[in-house]
């Protein structure tokens, strides 16, 4: 082989390669519609829609344990704009994966769940998306299962293992106890709150994932009789 057929091989074996590597870049790269329509301006709407959410839910954390019936209806915009913005004056945001994930969104579809979040940082990052179905399982109304049935990094399918070992890892330190198994050949977790109790007094009746629209409703058993009213005056 000449010299000038052996570089122009090379040439073309580089060209070839960019290539594939370009496509590889703008394929992990890609953002899915879903993800990108889930984002709220910054503004004074997202800032009220942000205190929408944290206001309920903040109610909804205080009936719990407290009252025999509970419940709420949450959106995936007020979910979102607390995401842009409650999630981080909280100082949470520092336990999501110890700083590699940012622009955490949601959304909410007949039966499913769509998270994503944008993992890594700058031009290596890439928006990690996931589709989870939920429901409360019969046997153990304090759990909740979710069955994750897609996993892509940008518009490539990904191995979940990583990803769900670090998931899990947080969500134990939060007291959440996490145990995997496989559902319809798809990677299934049991999500157990108030793991450090035996017997949670505390039951899910429903949780329901609608078109743009997340409900909870719930019970909680074994409440204890009402404390009397005192009988002392005031001041004494």
């Amino acid at each position: 082989m000449s010299r000038r057929s052996f570089f122009f091989a090379v040439g073309i074996f580089a060209c070839l390669v960019c290539a594939a590597v370009g496509i590889v870049v703008a394929t992990v790269r890609h953002e899915q519609a879903w993800y990108v329509s889930a984002a709220v301006p910054a503004g004074p709407e997202r800032t009220q829609l942000s205190r929408d959410f944290y206001d309920p839910f903040s109610e909804l954390l205080d009936q719990v344990g407290n009252e025999k019936e509970w419940g709420g209806k949450f959106t995936a915009r007020q979910v979102n704009a607390y995401l842009e913005e409650g999630l981080y004056d909280a100082k949470l945001d520092a336990d999501l994966l110890r700083g590699k994930i940012s622009d955490p969104r949601i959304a909410f579809d007949q039966d499913r769940v769509q998270l994503g979040f944008r993992y890594g940082k700058g031009v290596w990052s890439t928006i990690i998306s996931m589709t989870l179905k939920l429901w409360v399982p019969q046997e153990d109304s304090s759990s909740v299962v979710l069955e994750l049935e897609s996993l892509q990094a940008g518009s490539l399918p990904v191995s979940a293992q990583s990803v769900l070992e670090e998931i899990s890892r947080v969500l134990r330190e939060k007291d959440i106890e996490i145990n995997w198994y496989r559902h319809n050949g798809h990677p299934t977790a049991v999500l157990r709150f108030q793991s450090n109790q035996q017997r949670s007094p505390v039951q899910l009746t429903s949780i329901q994932s609608k078109e743009g629209v997340l409900i909870i409703q719930g019970r909680t058993n074994d409440l204890g009789p009402a404390a009397p009213a005192s009988t002392t005056p005031a001041g004494n």
